[in-house]
């Protein structure tokens, strides 16, 4: 019933509204104000229906169309059915039916009044004179309906009229408390608030309480800002030069935005503003706010803001390409940006305590950002040239440094896809986590790390190297992953780590993935650990005296030449163990005093031809047993040499064996030195220590294969048992 009643109350107001207020429109309503009278005072249902129907047929008798007498005509059919079905009620639970679908034509009668409560003039408001006759056109009874102003409203305020007899701010605000809507004059349209006063005299505050749409200019230019807590829709632009508090909440603004220079606050939150905003004086998207203590200009787009009091600033506009420059404060304890990307940004005169927010843009072209405590960049993944101070700094999309980049004041760089290209400064950085490096370029690093104690590379690019010298000389811990190179790997797999003297403080260095090589030529005395895995063609350590513990886990690298295992004149490692490793054209194990065991039980020769093959196990701490050869008698063979427990050597017999035979297919060398010999004259003799020289010259007895200072022929290896 309702919905039906409604849609024909729609079509009187649209045709009674069309009157201008004609002798029709009035007598019309009189007779809904007579309803609504009869309605209040009701004091049965039966007389409820009957005040109704009398009142609707004063509707039907005043309208001035077929159309509205037909809806009229319509409601008065559904209140005939309503006291046809209040004469057969029986019980109460029928009148409460009755009595609901009455309440509901009740407020069908009340949405009309709201809708016909329409002012077809402008409201001025600034003398006692006008203020009642603003009076006489809307009604401050808080029962009557808010009014649509279809004109201008303009309230100017001065000491002299708020100080007239009768006169304050609560009288003026009972006027516009009933204001909804200003729909603005064709020419010069707005809503205005302007003139300057006493606060101490006039205390309080302005109101429009129930200003929802404003379908024009809004100016408020007053001492104080007025209070418009329901107003969602401003189709003009808005003037908001009040020194003091500016709010605007969840408001869409289609036009620009001016604020006042001495605005203590600016509070635009959850507006949408389609056009420029900006400060008295300024250009579009320029914001001088010296007195602001906060800052949120909803989604309008700033380009230069000058801040220099605001604690918090929130800049909502979402678009990309546009220039941002910010001059804060060290009272600056939280910045928000939501630009998705931005051309050159500047953040000047924050400190420690600011955290900045910039987390949606992906890209920042060029970028100076000095002395902020925190900076998050949670999507970007490109950024130009760029000086940068913040001790936290968060990029974990970041990909490409495209131009020379510096980051003076961070103490922890996590940047884990980023591959550093252009150089890359970082000046106080402990902590320093990145996908790749570009390594040396001419004139020395891309990448400057000063006081960089631990350095991460989770993909080191296929084509570079990085060189861990003098340059990095306080860093401890030092973990390289490769990344894969594709095509001919002996062509395009270029990368590598190589590490020197000049690292003066490395404790640990871990090396996985795919990577050309790893040299380590005397480090540091510091360097006690190393860590291998993924494949690695070239790896040679050195020098490496300090060395305790070394897990090498790694393999050749799979479609490159054989690997080269280079382990040398590391004087404190007591075992060596690389099981992964296999297809190896190059095996140098030299000067380790105490290595005393060895195991490469994977270890194979290369596939396919190789050019040359070497192997070197020399000058370390090795052990075996030997038992002599015995010449043959009229009635026993001869018994060869039986070299066992010969500290891993015996890994190596598959390998050398293989190794000989591809003699054919290039040139080959091996000499392995066991550097102490458990030597028995025969199997039931007591063991004498020698050296591997002397124990083969000890073996003398006819037939024997055993000769110089090592075993470095296949006859030989042959010797070699478990």
């Amino acid at each position: 019933m309702k919905k039906g009643l409604l849609s024909f109350l729609a079509v009187a107001v649209t045709l009674v509204g069309c009157q201008n207020y004609d002798d029709q429109f009035a007598d019309l309503n009189t007779k809904i104000a007579n309803l609504q009278t009869s309605i209040a005072g009701l004091a049965t249902v039966g007389a409820d229906v009957a005040a109704l129907k009398a009142t609707v047929g004063g509707l039907a008798t005043a309208a001035q169309t077929d159309a509205l007498s037909s809806g009229l005509a319509t409601a008065q059919a559904d209140l005939d059915a309503i006291e046809t079905a209040l004469a057969s009620v029986a019980s109460a639970s029928d009148l409460t039916a009755v009595k609901s679908q009455l309440t509901s034509v009740e407020a069908d009668v009340k949405e009309l009044l709201a809708a016909n409560a329409v002012i077809n003039q402008s409201i001025t408001i600034n003398s006692l004179p006008t203020l009642q006759y603003a009076e006489s056109l809307v009604s401050t009874d808080p029962t009557d309906p808010n009014v649509i102003v279809n004109g201008n409203v303009i309230v100017t305020l001065s000491d002299t009229f708020l100080n007239t007899a009768g006169v304050d701010l609560a009288r003026i605000s009972a006027v516009t408390d009933k204001i909804a809507t200003v729909l603005g004059a064709a020419t010069g349209g707005q809503l205005a608030v302007s003139g300057t006063y006493s606060t101490s005299t006039s205390p309080g505050d302005l109101s429009f309480a129930n200003l929802t749409f404003v379908d024009t200019d809004l100016n408020l230019t007053a001492t104080k800002f007025p209070t418009t807590d329901k107003l969602t829709t401003v189709t003009g632009s808005v003037t908001a030069t009040t020194e003091g508090a500016v709010k605007f909440n969840n408001i869409a603004i289609t036009g620009s935005v001016q604020i006042g220079t001495g605005a203590t606050s600016v509070d635009l939150t959850g507006s949408t503003v389609s056009g420029n905003i900006y400060t008295v004086g300024s250009g579009s998207g320029v914001l001088v706010l010296a007195d602001a203590t906060s800052i949120d200009v909803g989604t309008a787009l700033v380009t230069d803001l000058t801040a220099g009091s605001a604690t918090t600033i929130k800049l909502g506009d979402t678009s990309s390409d546009n220039d941002l420059s910010i001059t804060g404060s060290s009272s600056l304890t939280q910045l928000d940006i939501a630009a998705k990307g931005i051309d050159n940004l500047t953040i000047a005169s924050v400190s420690s305590p600011t955290i900045i927010n910039i987390k949606s843009a992906t890209s920042i072209d060029d970028a100076s950002v000095s002395g902020a405590g925190q900076l998050w960049l949670d999507a970007m993944t490109s950024l130009g040239t760029a000086t940068i101070s913040a001790d936290i700094m968060n990029v974990p999309a970041w990909e490409t440094n495209a131009g020379v980049t510096t980051l003076s004041t961070v103490l922890s760089l996590s940047a884990p896809k980023l591959s550093q290209t252009s150089s890359l400064t970082l000046t106080a950085a402990k902590t320093v986590a990145i996908k790749s490096s570009s390594g040396n370029v001419a004139g020395g690093k891309s990448l400057v790390m000063p006081a960089v104690e631990t350095l991460t590379i989770s993909a080191q690019s296929k084509s570079a190297s990085i060189s861990i010298d003098g340059d990095y000389d306080t860093l401890k811990t030092l973990s390289v992953t490769g990344a894969a190179a594709d095509g001919d790997l002996d062509v395009n797999q270029l990368n590598g780590v190589e590490v020197v003297a000049g690292a003066a403080a490395l404790e640990s260095v871990t090396a996985g993935g795919k990577l050309s090589k790893l040299i380590i030529t005397s480090p540091a005395a510091t360097l006690k650990t190393l860590n291998t895995s993924g494949e690695i063609r070239l790896f040679s350590v050195t020098g490496a005296n300090v060395i305790e513990t070394a897990s090498l886990g790694h393999d050749h690298v799979e479609g490159m030449l054989g690997a080269v295992f280079t382990f040398n004149e590391n004087t404190k490692l007591t075992s060596l163990v690389a099981d992964n490793l296999a297809e190896v054209r190059e095996l140098n194990i030299v000067g380790n005093t105490k290595l005393a065991e060895i195991s490469f039980n994977s270890i194979t020769d290369p596939d396919g031809t190789a050019a040359s093959l070497k192997v070197s196990i020399t000058n370390n701490a090795l052990t075996a047993d030997m038992v002599a050869a015995t010449a043959a008698t009229e009635t026993k063979p001869a018994v060869p040499a039986a070299i066992t427990n010969s500290s891993g050597i015996f890994d190596l017999k598959t390998y050398l064996g293989s190794f000989v035979a591809s003699t054919a297919l290039g040139t080959t060398s091996f000499e392995i030195e066991i550097d102490v010999v458990n030597y028995k004259a025969t199997a039931s003799s007591d063991a004498v220590t020698k050296t591997n020289a002397a124990a083969f010259t000890a073996d003398n007895a006819a037939g024997n294969v055993t000769a110089g200072d090592d075993i470095s022929t296949a006859a030989e290896v042959a010797l070699i048992g478990s």
